[in-house]
This record gives structure tokens, sequence and C-alpha cells, in this order.
């Protein structure tokens, strides 16, 4: 399911914390399945995703829920503004920090992943 490839980039940030990794994967496979989704939107959308949103926690949806495709959102947003994709693990480190842990990376695959969290905290 996992390639090799993608496991061995992941430990270089995680430094091999196996089970941080199989928690946070099944999240990142749900940012990614948005991720066409996204590129589909025209620029005009993404104010009515956020105020979407945020009406959708304010009526009670737990932040959990919302996180891959705000996270998806966001990724898509940097894409078209800064010409720049959040890789996988940075997706991953961003998550631990949206849970307000500090995810064990090396300082230079973290630069985009303050972005993610921001994102869902604004909510």
């Amino acid at each position: 399911m996992v390639k090799l490839a993608y496991v061995r980039n992941v430990r270089k940030i995680f430094d091999s914390n196996e089970k941080e990794i199989n928690r946070l994967a099944p999240i990142v496979a749900q940012i990614n399945s948005w991720e066409e989704k996204t590129k589909k939107l025209k620029d005009e959308a993404f104010p009515k995703k956020t105020k979407e949103f945020k009406e959708r926690v304010e009526e009670g949806e737990p932040l959990d829920n919302i996180l891959p495709e705000a996270f998806a959102l966001v990724r898509e947003a940097a894409r078209r503004t800064i010409g720049q994709r959040h890789f996988d693990a940075q997706l991953m480190a961003s998550i631990v920090l949206s849970e307000g842990k500090s995810p064990n990376k090396k300082p230079e695959k973290a630069k985009l992943c303050p972005l993610l969290p921001r994102s869902i905290y604004t909510l």
C-alpha cells in the first residue's frame, strides 16, 4: 500500500517513528483524495470554502472532520500562489502541529508546515 520510497522519506523527517507514521498515513491519504477536486476550484471559490468550513465548525462539526479538506485547500493555494506543493511528510508534520504537538522534523523540510495548522485554527 505505502511505497517504500515514501516511507523512507517520511522516516527521515520523523526519525523512524513508525507508530506515528501509521497513525498519520490515513489522514494524509484523505488529504490527497481531495487534491483533484481542489485543483478544479476557481480562485473565487477559496473564500467560499473557508466560509463553509467556519459554518461547519459553528454547527459543531469536529475540526478533525474538516482537516483533510481544509489542508487540501491550503496545499492547492500554496501551489497556485507560491508554486510550492506540500509533500506528504510536510502534511504529517502539519497534522502533528495542528494537534498542539511538536513534530520531530528536520528544519529544512519544515518551511511550509506552519501554513496548514494556521488554516485550521482560524476556523
